[in-house]
């Protein structure tokens, strides 16, 4: 054994006896959620098309008092049905790989030793 290796192995032991191990945490009590600042009301129908219900979602504030005004919320331009909008999805975990490169002659194989093409 060389003379490095043994001073690292005697300064190794010798710091042993003053680690001690960790002890458990105990965990945060967890906070209450706070309210919502707003009251939803949902599918609250505003008219009928054709015998199909028109709904809509009402979102009323509550930290405030009323004063009479609104607000309408247009995604894309333009009306959109579905509740995609109000409570969108977490994103995914990953991206998505990415698809594996081309071949050069896909109809072709010709990197096997055994299936190479002679010339004659």
């Amino acid at each position: 054994m060389n003379f490095p290796r043994l001073l690292t192995l005697l300064l190794a032991l010798a710091t042993l006896p003053f680690v001690t191990p960790a002890h458990p945490q105990p965990a945060p009590a967890a906070a209450p959620k706070p309210a919502a600042p707003y009251t939803r009301t949902e599918d609250v129908v505003y008219g009928r098309k054709f015998g199909t219900a028109l709904t809509l979602d009402v979102l009323q504030p509550t930290a405030v008092p009323a004063n009479g005004y609104g607000i309408i919320a247009l995604v894309s331009g333009g009306w959109r049905s579905g509740h995609d909008g109000v409570n969108p999805p977490p994103p995914p975990p990953h991206p998505p790989r990415p698809p594996p490169p081309p071949r050069s002659h896909p109809h072709r194989r010709t990197d096997h030793p055994r299936r190479r093409r002679s010339r004659r």
